[in-house]
């Protein structure tokens, strides 16, 4: 079976699914899925989502208010303060950054 064939059934088996028999199957409200091909290869996702009928992926976002973010730049001042965060270039040339003390990769100030 040449590359591509085996590509498209591939595919073809993860869209389609395996189908459970249909007294077992739940009724989805919302199926996503997508696939990319890049040299012979594909890859291919599916999401579902079950009993979400309200749901329409929007959520709506306030602005921050004064004291929030007064809040946050402290936050962050305190995190560049004690993390001292650098960038170096790694053995391939990559600038990666290294921080002065452990945990900070992860963005988070420890008081």
């Amino acid at each position: 079976m040449t590359r591509l064939a085996l590509t498209v059934a591939l595919s073809a088996f993860v869209l389609g699914g395996m189908n459970a028999p249909v007294s077992a199957q739940r009724i989805t409200d919302t199926v996503v899925g997508s696939c990319v091909f890049v040299r012979g290869a594909g890859h291919c996702v599916r999401q579902f989502r079950y009993g979400d009928r309200g749901n329409t992926g929007v959520q709506t976002l306030r602005e921050p208010t004064a004291e929030e973010i007064a809040e946050m730049r402290e936050r962050e001042r305190r995190w560049v303060e004690r993390c001292r965060p650098q960038l170096r270039p790694d053995a391939h040339g990559v600038n990666r950054y290294v921080y002065a003390a452990r945990g900070c990769e992860y963005g988070r100030d420890r008081d």
